[in-house]
C-alpha cells in the first residue's frame, strides 16, 4: 500500500474513532404530577323574607288571590363550587317545603306555598371567582337552566323542585356565586278561602347535582 493510501486510511480511522468517542447518549427520567380531586358543594347565606299580610286590608283580587312578593331586603345567596376536576358538569335544583302553621289543639294546621320564577329578565346574577377556576361562559354556563313561570293554579298548590342553573360538560369547574333577585323570583299567593291567621314556617332547599 502506498504512503498516500496509508495516510488516507489512517485519517478515516481517526475520524471514525473520534465520532464514536463523541456519539450522543440520552438519559430519560419519568415525571409524575397529581391533581387531587375535590368536591362538588353548595353553601347558602342570607335570608328570604316576606312582609306580613294584614287581614283587615287583604286586597284580594277577583279570583280571591292576594300576592305577596318576597321582600326586597331579602339577600339569599348561593356559593357553588365544583372542585372535582372531572368536567362532568352540574346543575342546581331549588325546592320549597310547604309553609305551615303549628298544629292547633285539634291537630289541624294551615298551609301556604312559595312559588318560583326565573328568566333572562328577572334580575338574578351569576358570577365567577376567577382565582378559583373557569369564568362564566354565556353559552355553556353556569347559566339559568330554563325559563320558569309562576304557577297560576287557583287555589295555589305546591310547586315541584325547579332546576335553576346548569353547566355543560367541561364547564363550571370553579367557584360561582348565584344571587336570586328575590322580589322578582319568589312569591306567595294567599287564597281568600285559606287566609287563616298565624305564623307560617317552612324551608327552601338548594341541591347541586352532578351532570348538566
Amino acid at each position: 500500500m502506498s504512503g498516500m493510501k496509508k495516510l488516507i486510511v489512517f485519517v478515516m480511522a481517526m475520524i471514525l474513532l473520534t465520532s464514536a468517542a463523541f456519539a450522543a447518549t440520552t438519559a430519560v427520567d419519568n415525571i409524575n404530577f397529581t391533581i387531587d380531586e375535590g368536591e362538588l358543594s353548595i353553601v347558602s347565606t342570607g335570608s328570604l323574607t316576606f312582609a306580613n299580610l294584614p287581614l283587615n286590608d287583604p286586597q284580594f283580587d277577583a279570583n280571591g288571590i292576594r300576592t305577596i312578593n318576597a321582600d326586597s331586603t331579602s339577600d339569599l345567596t348561593y356559593v357553588l363550587t365544583d372542585a372535582r376536576g372531572t368536567g362532568a358538569g352540574w346543575h342546581m335544583d331549588l325546592e320549597f317545603s310547604n309553609l305551615q302553621t303549628p298544629a292547633d289543639s285539634d291537630g289541624n294546621f294551615h298551609t301556604q306555598y312559595v312559588e318560583v320564577a326565573q328568566s333572562a329578565t328577572t334580575g338574578q346574577t351569576i358570577t365567577a371567582d376567577t382565582t378559583k377556576g373557569q369564568d362564566v361562559d354565556a353559552t355553556n354556563g353556569p347559566k339559568i337552566a330554563a325559563d320558569i313561570a309562576f304557577d297560576a293554579t287557583i287555589p295555589p298548590v305546591k310547586m315541584a323542585s325547579q332546576k335553576m342553573l346548569t353547566t355543560a360538560v367541561d364547564y363550571g369547574m370553579g367557584k360561582y356565586t348565584y344571587v336570586p333577585k328575590c322580589e322578582n323570583q319568589f312569591r306567595i299567593r294567599v287564597h281568600d278561602a285559606n287566609a287563616f291567621a298565624g305564623v307560617y314556617s317552612g324551608t327552601v332547599t338548594a341541591t347541586i347535582v352532578t351532570a348538566p
